[in-house]
């Protein structure tokens, strides 16, 4: 399926979540970030990340980054693209639930990554959880990602940093940073890193609705192998895999006959476009769920997870 951002968005995936994440997590990344926060702390070149999501046992919020910064103690990057009126206390809590996760051990230093299509203000930058032994004081850093300059972000010895600049809200000049990034990604990497790179690069731009216009600054042959990486494609089937999930709901509704509940949970579980397509056409003609059911079994079921992970 040839790239079409607007067919992601129409259909609620906006890919950088996992991207931004992954890229926050390189080494050095967040230490130049912070670095442009006045007041700010140094975070050391490299930071021992922790394996997967913290989840406080008093809340069902997950934590989206944490690690170790030194021996006493933990950084909490919290990445939201939504401006949450409440991020205050989320913050708060998180931060409180996360001390107490580890008996109190540990300061936290809280990062707000914030990476909304809305500049916001009013906040202070500099933040810290201190744990003394008769209170807690909190408060955290945040940085938005869309108020930074991306050609000094691109000016970065950090390709991974650079590409963050493709959040701000502004870039003047726009079309030839795109051009510049690609071209160093082609200096910088080789074979297949170079097309992870391309392709996480261009889902970071889609946050701005900038992905079209990377795209095209890419060569046509490196469009070819990125229309082929694991992680991009899934991107797209899991968008049709909705679309025509609707399609199926429909014909569900329409069945002339009771689908059992356990089928109708595997109904809703499948994976594969070309079983969901059959059944949902096959499923209003009909006359009972035994004309279907050897439907549901003509197919290998993909049950990789939807988006290959990035790290």
């Amino acid at each position: 399926m040839p790239f079409n951002e607007d067919f992601l968005w129409d259909h609620g995936r906006r890919p950088f979540d996992e991207v931004v994440k992954a890229t926050l997590k390189r080494n050095g990344i967040l230490r130049e970030l912070v670095s442009y926060i006045e007041g700010g702390p140094r975070l050391p070149e490299d930071i021992v990340w922790l394996d997967g999501q913290i989840r406080p046992r008093q809340r069902t919020w997950n934590t989206d980054l944490v690690g170790f910064i030194d021996d006493d103690t933990l950084l909490h990057v919290e990445q939201q693209t939504n401006s949450a009126e409440n991020m205050d206390i989320r913050m708060m809590e998180y931060g409180c639930l996360l001390a107490t996760n580890f008996d109190l051990q540990y300061n936290v230093y809280p990062i707000y990554y914030y990476t909304g299509d809305s500049p916001i203000s009013g906040r202070d930058s500099f933040a810290k959880i201190t744990n003394n032994r008769w209170s807690i004081y909190n408060s955290y850093y945040y940085i938005d990602a869309g108020a930074y300059d991306a050609w000094t972000m691109f000016d970065s010895s950090r390709f991974e940093a650079a590409s963050l600049g493709l959040l701000a809200r502004e870039i003047p000049n726009e079309t030839r940073l795109l051009r510049e990034l690609v071209e160093r990604a082609q200096s910088e990497f080789k074979d297949g890193s170079l097309i992870t790179a391309l392709v996480d690069c261009m889902s970071i731009a889609s946050l701005r609705k900038r992905a079209n216009a990377f795209r095209d600054a890419i060569p046509m042959i490196l469009q070819e192998e990125m229309d082929r990486d694991p992680y991009f494609k899934a991107l797209f089937d899991d968008a049709r895999i909705t679309e025509v999930k609707k399609f199926l709901q429909r014909a569900i509704d329409k069945a002339r006959f009771v689908i059992p509940d356990q089928a109708l949970r595997h109904l809703h579980d499948l994976r594969n476009l070309d079983q969901i397509a059959e059944i949902a056409l096959e499923l209003p003609g009909a006359d009972s769920w035994e004309q279907i059911a050897p439907l549901c079994e003509a197919f290998q079921e993909d049950l990789a997870p939807r988006h290959p992970a990035r790290g």
